[in-house]
């Protein structure tokens, strides 16, 4: 459910620029920083990015309003780009439903192993504002 989707979403540069810009602006504020998104800022290949429509259904499962927070839509970009930790493999079940296995605990979950890092980060911006 969190992997790089294809997609033809322009801007991606500007995009990253904009989330750099957003998270420095926090850099102060050490509740936030140690919620610092993994793997925010990382390089997508070409044609890889998430579209616009991915960014604005990603950011509504992690709870947010696209509306209200387009400014924080950077956030949800980082998600659907962020690599897998240390230890987990992504596969597809039965039914080609993918999900994440982490070899190391033995634990198997359908949802990206950072989603839950994403949602707190995203709260805990909020909370600032």
């Amino acid at each position: 459910n969190n992997t790089n989707k294809g997609g033809g979403g322009g801007g991606a540069l500007a995009q990253q620029s904009q989330a750099v810009v957003q998270a420095s602006q926090y850099a102060d504020n050490s509740a936030a920083l140690a919620l610092a998104p993994l793997g925010a800022g990382v390089s997508v290949a070409p044609g890889e990015e998430p579209t616009q429509e991915e960014i604005v259904e990603y950011a509504v499962y992690l709870g947010m309003d696209p509306a209200a927070d387009v400014d924080l839509l950077y956030i949800a970009e980082w998600a659907l780009t962020a690599p897998l930790p240390d230890g987990w493999t992504e596969h597809s079940d039965a039914s080609g439903n993918e999900f994440y296995y982490n070899a190391m605990t033995g634990v198997s979950t359908y949802e990206h192993p950072l989603d839950e890092h994403y949602r707190a980060y995203y709260r805990r911006i909020k909370e600032q504002r």
